[in-house]
């Protein structure tokens, strides 16, 4: 019984990080963090989402295939829970039922720091650190990735790292790249090996490998930095 309990408690934990493993990779997909979180617990609890909430993953191909793969792991994990809870309960005596709930609070007393630990700003802030760090390393093998920061109506703020960028948007002013007049992209700032730019006007100039914080709308951003809607 006691193994019973310590496996159900191992695949809890696992759980848990499968929900931050996927909610990373859904906001790596463009989607913001509190929606990429909401969006990975309905595919792995299987409790569905409302028809306005699931349109940033049907309307996006990678995030159909991720949340495919969420679902199966979902399934994997709910059969593998509820069958090793089935077992705890058969092979229990009544004789065991107070070690049961004794053995029971002990480990939903570790469960809870576990949670509690994985929550911390300062855990949570090196977790994303690392992960960002390799994201960079991964991004920089694709044309201009783009990272949706957050959603306002019908408009996105992004981050853009110009790997890749055309000759038609750096080393020219702003204004002659057309950016702000026939796509209607705002430049909030630029972050220019690691020098922060936030006064952005018609004179400013884009360059190779730099980091911009965008807002606009979304396929004109794709458009404008020669990426496809995926």
């Amino acid at each position: 019984m006691i193994n019973s309990i310590i496996l159900l408690l191992t695949f809890s934990i696992i759980y848990m990080i499968i929900i931050e493993i996927f909610t990373i990779l859904f906001r790596l997909t463009g989607l913001p963090e509190d929606k990429a979180r909401f969006q990975v617990i309905s595919l792995l609890t299987q409790c569905g989402f409302t028809t306005s909430q699931s349109e940033p993953i049907t309307m996006s191909q990678k995030r159909r295939q991720l949340a495919f793969i969420a679902i199966l792991f979902g399934y994997t994990f709910s059969l593998i829970i509820v069958s090793t809870l089935i077992n705890i309960f058969l092979d229990m005596s009544a004789s065991d039922m107070n070690t049961f709930v004794g053995l029971s609070a002990i480990f939903t007393v570790v469960f809870i720091v576990i949670f509690i630990l994985i929550k911390l700003k300062n855990a949570n802030r090196m977790f994303d650190k690392f992960i960002d760090k390799l994201y960079m390393r991964l991004r920089k093998h694709h044309i201009n990735p783009i990272t949706v920061m957050d959603m306002l109506g019908s408009n996105i703020i992004a981050n853009v790292y110009l790997s890749n960028p055309s000759d038609s948007i750096v080393n020219i002013p702003l204004k002659n790249s057309g950016i702000r007049k026939d796509f209607g992209i705002q430049i909030l700032l630029i972050d220019r090996d690691g020098e922060i730019l936030e006064n952005i006007d018609g004179e400013t100039y884009l360059l190779p490998n730099d980091n911009v914080i965008v807002l606009g709308k979304e396929k004109s951003i794709l458009q404008f930095f020669g990426q496809k809607e995926s």
